[in-house]
Formats: C-alpha cells, sequence, structure tokens
C-alpha cells in the first residue's frame, strides 16, 4: 500500500486530541499492525496459535446494531464460538438526543445478554480506536444506515481490517471494491444469517491459514478526499445543467 494512503483519509482536517492528523494516525498504526496468526500446521507443530477472531463494530449503535445481534451473532458463534464482537461508540450521543429511551434500554441489555463474547467499550479515543480496527480481522458492518460514504470502512481497510458491509446506500456502489458486502435488507433475519455466515467463514479461514481476504484495491488508494470531491461536483455540474436545460425548454 502505497506511504500516503494513511495520510489522504485525513486531508480533511479532522485531528485527534493529541494534535495529529487522522490520516497520519492511521498512517502510524499501520506500522504497529499485528502479525499474521500461524498457520494451523505449525501451530500443530508447537508453534503459538491464532488468537482467538475479533471483529469490530464503530459506528453509532441505532445503525443496523440490533438487527446484527438479534440475528447474526448468534448465528457466527454457532460457528466460530471463540470469536468476539468488541463495540465502540458509546451512548454519550443519544443520550443527548433522547434523555429517556426504553429502546436504549433494551440495547444496553441485550449487548450484556452475550457476556463475554461481546463487550462494549464504549467512546474512546481516535488512536485507541484505530489500534483496535488493527487488532481485528473483520470490521462487522451490516447496518441500514442510509450513508453517502463511510470514514470507517476506508480506515479498516487501510489497516488490514476486512470491512463486511450490507448493500444500503453507499455500499451498494460497486466502485466500492474494498468492502466485502452483502445482499439483501439487512434489516430482515435472513441476511443478517447470510452476513453471519460469510464472517464464519472468513474467520475460520483465518483460523487455518491465517489469511484474509485482501482489500487492498487501487480504489482503496485513490479514494482521497480530493478525488470525491470532484466526482461530486461532476454530479453537482450535471444536476445543474439538466435542471438549466429544463427550464430553457419550458420557456
Amino acid at each position: 500500500m502505497g506511504r500516503d494512503v494513511g495520510r489522504d483519509v485525513g486531508r480533511c482536517g479532522e485531528r485527534g486530541r493529541d494534535g495529529e492528523m487522522r490520516g497520519d494516525m492511521v498512517a502510524r498504526v499501520k506500522a504497529e499492525r499485528r502479525q499474521p496468526a500461524a498457520p494451523a500446521a505449525e501451530a500443530d507443530a508447537g508453534a503459538p496459535r491464532p488468537a482467538a477472531p475479533r471483529l469490530v463494530y464503530t459506528s453509532s449503535y441505532d445503525r443496523g446494531l440490533e438487527h446484527m445481534l438479534r440475528h447474526g451473532w448468534p448465528a457466527l458463534l454457532a460457528r466460530v464460538p471463540d470469536a468476539t464482537l468488541h463495540v465502540y461508540y458509546g451512548w454519550r450521543t443519544h443520550e443527548l438526543l433522547h434523555p429517556a429511551s426504553a429502546w436504549r434500554d433494551g440495547m444496553k441489555a441485550l449487548l450484556a445478554s452475550f457476556g463475554p463474547s461481546v463487550v462494549d467499550h464504549g467512546r474512546v479515543g481516535q488512536l485507541e480506536l484505530l489500534r483496535a480496527k488493527a487488532r481485528a480481522q473483520l470490521l462487522y458492518y451490516v447496518g441500514d444506515w442510509p450513508e453517502i460514504d463511510c470514514i470507517a470502512v476506508r480506515e479498516a481497510a487501510m489497516l488490514g481490517c476486512v470491512p463486511l458491509t450490507s448493500s444500503v446506500a453507499v455500499f451498494s456502489d460497486p466502485s466500492k471494491d474494498y468492502v466485502l458486502r452483502v445482499e439483501g435488507d439487512p434489516t430482515e433475519p435472513s441476511t443478517q444469517r447470510a452476513a453471519a455466515a460469510r464472517a464464519a467463514e472468513i474467520l475460520l479461514e483465518w483460523k487455518a491459514r491465517g489469511a484474509l481476504p485482501s482489500v487492498d484495491t487501487p480504489t482503496l488508494r485513490s479514494e482521497t478526499w480530493a478525488a470525491v470531491a470532484r466526482r461530486w461536483l461532476d454530479v453537482v455540474a450535471a444536476d445543474v445543467s439538466a435542471r438549466a436545460s429544463d427550464d430553457s425548454d419550458v420557456e
């Protein structure tokens, strides 16, 4: 991966609390990235066995996490019982918007119901969050939120953490070739079970061979803020031109 890839994601000017550019932190964490798991043959010969599979979810909890936990995570655990899901974001924003929420109370109970297989870390610093992605094999994000882009997914791919997503909104874009997408409505149990099956296959392969699907694509390396801005400008210009043409036809 090119040396500037990590920096490009931070060119919007967003900074962490320690003053580093966000992209600089990505580059820093890449240098610390975990070693690949040992192949099964080496493990059988006495080498250390690979760590238990880790998945991360790093978005607001109201973006589809409930469907993933209710319908996907139990199916995934049935096939990969030593997997753990590490959830990051916290409730502060939701609590400010909704001081009292039966849904939030239910979600907290749901998160806790899985015991040690699901760990809710809450809100953490940017550097800690990037390190969590670098330690994980999968960014598990089969959500239902209609996003126009997702920095978290791009950062995960840069750090070797394979994004597994739904096909909603931006994730339906075939140019996003650094994500593994699952087709279907993410609010449907069948879609979440299909995603869980895909995740299990990836993690079992990683446990056996120490290999993950490659998401280091040319798109990932070229999808900078400047490049995305140019695409949006083209869309806006085309829309303005179409509206002007419609107006002239009316006249």
